[in-house]
């Protein structure tokens, strides 16, 4: 069996109410058969969950009890309420409702997407004013079935980190195709490898974190091979407010999982160094900033403008003036940053890569 699932333009919303319903169908086929693979496919116009089973209803009032369980954290009542709705649209499971109809708005009622469920739905749809301006409209509202899933899929889903002074950086994976239970796998290992909760800046904070999902996927090549990522979407939250977000393109690190993983090393290496050197109380980090600042702008764009500038800002932190002072004055003594350099099979590796996208 399987299940379609229209996209509607908004990222976030998308891909939260696609996981949020094939964690309900994997938990389900767990329950009842041991295991499963509920697979995701990311298809243009649409996502498709496939290798979900037609379940009883009187099945689902058993088992969506215990899923409920596994999604602790975040706020109870929220969560409550989303198992509620599903619950009392057994029969809709099977038939994803369209999020926007006014008719199901009537018939399941409708509820307000947060922010952190969509950071385009807070601002609605723009409209033309007289004075040929755009502005903002109010905050959108969808079916509450669908909020329902979207909400399920937000406590599986998301990763959060903090960017200082109230502000967060919201991450979502983006898949080409992902078996449903690997997705258990990367978010358990992510959890181990990502020990910084707070980052300069969020384009920082989402490039890290894909690097670390990119190693991830290659150092368990076997037990993944059915996981492709797309890209990585991030959101900026202060408090409520939408304070803009991007996307990064997978296509560079899926290239280097297949073909050169020491560079993803190289990079992650060179990434914490930063981070050691930032959330360090001394003064004279601006050549530390433009440096981590820089990478992250090239590995999400990659260029050849921007790997010349990222080359010019890394070069400049290591040739600092009192390193280069002290180089001078004692030649057979390395700067403790040499080993930030690039060498060059890695360098042909970069060239290679930004060639071909």
């Amino acid at each position: 069996m399987q299940l379609k699932i229209l996209k509607t333009g908004f990222e976030f919303f998308d891909l939260l109410r696609v996981m949020g319903t094939a964690f309900i169908y994997q938990f389900a086929l767990n329950e009842l058969e041991g295991s499963g693979e509920v697979t995701i496919y990311n298809i243009p116009g649409f996502y498709l969950i496939d290798k979900i089973k037609e379940i009883p209803n009187a099945d689902w009032q058993n088992i969506l009890p215990k899923a409920k369980g596994f999604l602790l954290k975040g706020n109870k009542n929220s969560l409550e309420e989303s198992f509620e709705v599903i619950i009392q649209n057994i029969g809709r499971l099977a038939d994803i409702p369209d999020p926007f109809s006014d008719d199901e708005k009537r018939l399941l009622g409708e509820k307000t997407l947060e922010g952190i469920l969509d950071i385009c739905a807070i601002q609605g749809h723009r409209n033309l004013t007289k004075c040929q301006k755009y502005k903002f409209g109010d905050p959108l509202k969808v079916d509450k079935l669908n909020w329902a899933f979207c909400n399920i899929g937000a406590r599986v889903m998301l990763k959060r980190f903090s960017l200082g002074k109230g502000k967060q950086v919201i991450i979502i994976f983006e898949p080409r195709k992902l078996v449903f239970n690997n997705f258990y796998e990367i978010n358990s290992l992510l959890d181990d490898s990502i020990k910084l909760k707070r980052y300069p800046t969020a384009l920082i904070a989402s490039v890290y974190v894909a690097l670390i999902v990119a190693k991830t996927l290659y150092e368990h090549k076997e037990a993944l091979e059915n996981v492709t990522l797309n890209s990585i979407f991030y959101s900026i939250l202060t408090g409520k407010k939408a304070g803009g977000g991007g996307k990064i393109d997978f296509k560079l690190l899926n290239n280097l999982i297949q073909s050169k993983p020491d560079l993803l090393e190289h990079w992650k290496k060179i990434m914490e160094h930063c981070f050691s050197i930032l959330k360090s109380p001394k003064k004279g980090k601006q050549n530390v900033f433009e440096t981590v600042d820089s990478l992250a702008h090239f590995i999400a764009s990659p260029s050849i403008e921007n790997w010349k500038k990222h080359c010019v800002f890394l070069l400049r932190y290591i040739l600092s003036a009192e390193e280069d002072k002290k180089i001078r004055k004692k030649k057979t003594e390395k700067s403790d940053k040499e080993f930030l350099r690039y060498s060059k099979p890695l360098i042909k590796e970069v060239w290679r890569n930004v060639e071909q996208i």
